[in-house]
């Protein structure tokens, strides 16, 4: 039976993923986030593809990366992690802002949903880049978030396309910088443990 429940759960996952990349406008019109809350979002979608990223980043790391220790290598993934939680959480903060300014729903739920989905491509092409170095170039499939992002507004039958390209270029510069920052603290963070600890010691 629980078989069967994570089999479900893995299809559902896989066919949102899919109706988000191919067809964005259909996803956002078929409202298929209008029911869940932050917590559900995070929990069943956005959790699923980070222990996915987290075994992509491993295998990276582990065969094909550094010769640091397991230790090492399944903190350093962490941190990326758990970076990248905090980058996400920050940006449905600070959207709920800006959303808030162009008198647009700025439900916490809403938001949140907004931002999760518009972001899976970006989870996507991190987990192929995290299987080896040389795959890197791939992170620029990311991008098609703008898109997605784009598209989201079609809901907004109220917001003018100015309004509409003025909300996703805010939107995104803020994301980008703010994950800028709370990476360099995340990573800074991990840094100065390191080096302040022989935990890591192969």
């Amino acid at each position: 039976m629980h078989t069967d429940n994570y089999t479900m759960e893995i299809k559902d996952i896989f066919d949102k993923v899919k109706l988000i990349i191919r067809t964005p406008e259909q996803f956002w019109s078929d409202d298929n986030a209008s029911n869940t809350t932050f917590i559900n979002t995070l929990k069943g979608f956005l959790a699923p593809l980070l222990i996915v990223w987290f075994v992509t980043l491993f295998i990276g790391n582990y065969f094909f990366g550094s010769n640091e220790s397991l230790l090492y290598i399944i903190s350093q993934n962490l941190t990326v992690i758990l970076s990248f939680i905090a980058w996400i959480i920050v940006t449905i903060y600070l959207y709920r802002e800006i959303a808030a300014k162009f008198n647009i729903d700025n439900n916490v739920n809403r938001c949140a949903d907004t931002i999760i989905y518009t972001f899976t491509p970006v989870v996507l092409s991190e987990i192929i880049a995290s299987l080896h170095y040389n795959l890197g170039f791939v992170n620029i499939l990311g991008l098609y978030s703008v898109y997605i992002f784009w598209k989201a507004f079609e809901r907004e039958k109220e917001l003018s396309s100015d309004k509409r390209t003025a909300l996703v270029i805010v939107t995104f510069i803020v994301a980008i910088v703010t994950g800028l920052l709370i990476k360099l603290m995340f990573n800074g963070a991990f840094s100065m443990f390191y080096k302040s600890s022989n935990l890591f010691v192969s």
